[in-house]
């Protein structure tokens, strides 16, 4: 799936998760966290892609510096340079992640308890 595809779907999950409906119906609440789990782990799977491309850029950099006479350190410095804005968008996707999971955990336990409180009124 797409990257831009992906973190759409996720935050449209995550804005529908947001609604009373999700809040108080068992089977909406079900379907957006299927949504959004799946979702989160096709930004996970670019996510990995990204830190691999990541660890290459940073590596070929270093490489290059001191291919021009760097010391190592400043190699270090100028490899860091090079790569921040790679860095800078797994920071940002790493964060989306963490906290979907997190919601995802969260909504697991509201669903059970809406499941508990249907099995109690019947």
């Amino acid at each position: 799936m797409d990257i831009n595809q992906a973190l759409k779907g996720l935050l449209d999950a995550k804005r529908k998760l947001e609604s009373t409906d999700a809040i108080n119906i068992p089977t909406v609440l079900s379907t957006q966290m299927d949504r959004l789990a799946t979702y989160t782990s096709s930004v996970e799977e670019h996510l990995a892609e990204l830190e691999k491309q990541f660890e290459e850029a940073e590596a070929e950099a270093w490489h290059a510096a001191i291919k021009e006479g760097k010391s190592p350190s400043a190699a270090k410095t100028i490899a860091e340079y090079e790569v921040a804005k790679i860095k800078g968008e797994i920071k940002r996707l790493t964060r989306l992640v963490n906290s979907s999971w997190r919601l995802c955990g969260i909504k697991q336990s509201r669903y059970n308890h809406l499941i508990n409180e249907l099995k109690n009124q019947v």
